[in-house]
């Protein structure tokens, strides 16, 4: 043989082997595909083995079986005729037919059908699995799921045919995790792991299992198993990225998905936005937003993206830049599409960008609209008509949102709420509002003095007002329990706490005064002078009793 003649026939074998490694690694792919439930897939791969080999009866049968998992049982049958006339004589063609009248609700005919294949085919490994999956996906009337035990018993008799076919093996492990029995399921897919070292699948099957029990730990064992014996296997690094994200936690999630975008072998757009969510989520905005822009490029069609900007431009301090993207956004998204954080995004940006304080408030209005579970809302549009001096509106805010939390309300803003009824014109009873709220003050924090001034200060106004004959003067007195508590307490710092301590003696002395208890009156002019040596209301009635000496036996006494 002639040099020339070896390199040709070493071309030719090496073409040979080329074309029968892809074959494999096709039928390989079809069947994960089938095991994962990837149907559109599933019939892409087998669609195209058969215009390979349009007598390719095993493919004709699982893309028959794949079509019924889609529900399309017209498809279904057509795939099993093309599979039978394909080799009319051979066990594949007994098993068409054993599937065609299982379509046509004809078990026991069928079953007989599959009897005869599985004698013919004798150690067919291929054929006598195929038996076993024709029960993977027909349901007959009146049930609701495919008879999974029938599809289990002839997988059974496959494997006592050949126990170390990979792909029997991996069909029981299927049907049995189908069924909810997870210890079959997972001793069938260790045993395929044994006979097929290489692939990662019994890996990933197995961790299913493990999910499916809840038994995480085991689930990401065996999903990292299935990666380190192929880095680039997507279904294993989406399945571990995924996991991950759905715990929540993001940062194990964001380095998984870019693990899977750097090594993936079947990437989608929607993996990158996973990892655009997983950077937003673990604060890098900056990184968020430069992913963002880059996939928007690729397709613009995903308004989830924009929204994602806009949210990413506004954690990120670009303000205008934020507003211009969400303003985008609403022009774009139908309506039903929005989501309560659009609408809390919108308003904070306007804020912040405009100084649209009205406008925010709406869009605050609508997120709680459009989610009531964002009841929080109510204080951050409570603080701003505060900011407004809006008492009376910034009261009813912090109403809900104070009602909401009940017990865990804290004083401070409780207070903030008494704090708005005082001022709110507009309500009636704004005073014994304000009061109810300051007592819950001094409740919670009874060591503190700002509840019992202020509740002080609001039972002042529902005093009775004296009248010229002084007949009401005993009616008179609301305030002075809180205030005397309140003097207690700020006493300890008179010079820090002058001002209201001298509104505080200022309503004292007038009640003594009026009830004509001149010792305690002087008591307590006393302690304003102390304070204010200059106060005119002290001088003043200073002066009246130093005029008017008490009669005997009278009160001053």
């Amino acid at each position: 043989m002639t040099n020339l003649m070896k390199s040709v026939l070493q071309a030719l074998m090496l073409i040979a082997l080329f074309h029968q490694t892809a074959f494999a690694q096709t039928r390989e792919a079809g069947f994960e595909a089938m095991m994962m439930e990837k149907w559109d897939k599933a019939i892409d791969i087998y669609t195209g083995l058969i215009k390979t080999n349009n007598a390719d009866q095993e493919a004709w049968l699982t893309l028959s079986n794949a079509w019924l998992a889609k529900g399309d049982k017209t498809k279904a049958q057509e795939a099993l005729t093309n599979g039978f006339n394909a080799k009319p004589d051979g066990p594949m063609a007994f098993i068409c037919n054993g599937r065609t009248l299982l379509l046509q609700n004809k078990p026991a005919e069928a079953d007989a059908q599959f009897e005869k294949a599985f004698k013919k085919a004798k150690k067919d490994m291929v054929a006598i699995r195929q038996i076993g999956e024709s029960y993977f996906f027909y349901i007959a009337p009146g049930d609701k799921k495919p008879n999974l035990t029938r599809a289990t018993q002839l997988l059974k008799d496959a494997i006592e045919v050949s126990g170390k076919d990979f792909n029997t093996l991996m069909d029981a492990g299927y049907a049995y995790r189908e069924q909810g029995n997870g210890g079959e399921a997972a001793r069938h897919f260790e045993f395929a792991s044994q006979y097929n070292a290489k692939s990662p699948l019994p890996f990933f099957m197995l961790g299913t299992v493990y999910k499916a029990g809840k038994l995480n730990d085991r689930f990401m064992t065996n999903m990292e198993s299935a990666i380190s014996l192929d880095n680039s296997y997507t279904p294993a690094l989406s399945a571990k990225a995924d996991f991950l994200y759905s715990t929540r936690k993001w940062e194990k999630a964001r380095d998984a998905y870019a693990e899977l975008i750097a090594k993936g072998k079947d990437v989608v757009i929607e993996d990158e936005m996973q990892l655009a969510n997983c950077l937003f989520l673990t604060k890098d905005y900056k990184a968020a937003i430069e992913l963002v822009e880059k996939i928007i490029a690729k397709d613009g069609s995903k308004n989830y993206l924009r929204r994602l900007l806009g949210y990413s431009y506004y954690e990120n301090g670009d303000y205008a830049k934020g507003q211009s993207i969400m303003d985008e956004y609403f022009k774009i998204v139908a309506p039903e599409k929005i989501i309560a954080s659009d609408y809390i995004y919108q308003g904070r940006l306007l804020l912040k960008a405009q100084k649209d304080t009205a406008n925010a408030i709406v869009n605050l209005h609508k997120a709680i609209d459009k989610d009531t579970a964002e009841w929080e809302l109510n204080e951050e549009i409570g603080n701003l008509y505060y900011t407004q001096r809006n008492w009376c509106d910034a009261a009813q805010h912090y109403q809900i949102w104070i009602d909401s939390l009940g017990a865990e309300a804290k004083a401070t803003a409780i207070y903030r709420l008494g704090f708005c009824y005082f001022y709110c014109k507009e309500d009636t009873m704004r005073y014994q509002h304000a009061l109810t709220n300051f007592l819950r003050v001094s409740e919670k924090n009874p060591a503190a003095g700002i509840g019992w001034l202020w509740s002080g200060k609001a039972a002042a106004k529902l005093d009775v007002t004296i009248d010229s004959t002084a007949s009401n003067v005993a009616l008179f007195g609301k305030a002075k329990p809180y205030f005397d508590k309140y003097i207690e307490i700020a006493s300890v710092d008179k010079v820090k706490n002058k001002k209201d301590l001298l509104d505080a003696y200022s309503y004292n002395v007038y009640y003594h005064y009026l009830r004509k208890e001149d010792a305690q009156t002087r008591d307590v002019i006393s302690k304003i002078l102390e304070l204010d040596p200059a106060n005119k209301t002290a001088l003043e009635l200073q002066g009246i009793l130093n005029s008017t000496p008490p009669p005997p036996g009278g009160k001053g006494k």
